[in-house]
């Protein structure tokens, strides 16, 4: 009996182990104008924007962070810049929360929660009690 309680606890490990993995890695946002890296740093997980589409702006000059609320950072590049923040594993919901996202488009950021559902990253953005959700595609 304490052997098929062992073996079950293993299996509930590594289920929750594997869905923290499945989060990891290159997205194509919903939108198809970035691509976001998602990496785990100690026990935090954090986006970076890898890739940005079109990569410049017409005259060929980088897109910058133009709405950051900080006007010390409206000049810095997109690229580069990490749009999800400080999430944490739930591990009884198997996604992530209490991190932030970053929106560059209009300088907000936003309470999220972050899962994987069917192959696809569905990522949560809060506002008081309105969300919206959106479904990103994995780059391999």
């Amino acid at each position: 009996m304490k052997n098929i309680q062992i073996l079950l606890l293993c299996l509930l490990v590594s289920s929750s182990t594997f869905a923290q993995e499945q989060i990891l890695g290159k997205w194509l946002t919903q939108n198809k104008d970035a691509i976001v890296e998602i990496y785990k740093e100690k026990d935090k997980y954090n986006g970076k924007i890898i890739k940005l589409i079109p990569a410049k702006q017409e005259d060929g000059s980088a897109i910058i962070d133009q709405n950051n609320p900080d006007k010390t950072l409206r000049t810095r590049p997109v690229l580069g810049i990490n749009s999800i923040i400080g999430f944490e594993w739930n591990a009884e919901a198997q996604n992530l929360v209490n991190g932030k996202v970053y929106d560059p488009k209009n300088g907000k950021f936003y309470q999220g929660k972050i899962w994987i559902e069917k192959g696809k990253l569905k990522m949560r953005g809060y506002v008081s009690v309105f969300y919206r959700t959106e479904t990103w595609t994995r780059i391999r």
